[in-house]
């Protein structure tokens, strides 16, 4: 399957209303599924144009405080 395949897949099954919300929901559920080094090995991995999609960090790491 081919990159622009995959995210149309993804777009459709997700019934998400842009390949962008897809890209973004592909990197977001990557973020919490692997450790931070290994998304870390991602992103620099990935060109240039899908950083502005990326989670900035892995929530495990961040301090999530309830209100």
């Amino acid at each position: 399957m081919q990159r622009d395949e995959f995210f149309k897949h993804v777009q459709s099954i997700a019934q998400l209303g842009s390949r962008e919300e897809a890209e973004r929901a592909v990197f977001s559920v990557l973020n919490t599924a692997v450790t931070p080094g290994e998304f870390a090995d991602i992103r620099a991995n990935l060109s240039p144009d899908y950083l502005d999609l990326l989670p900035s960090a892995n929530p495990s790491s961040q301090v999530v405080s309830g209100s």
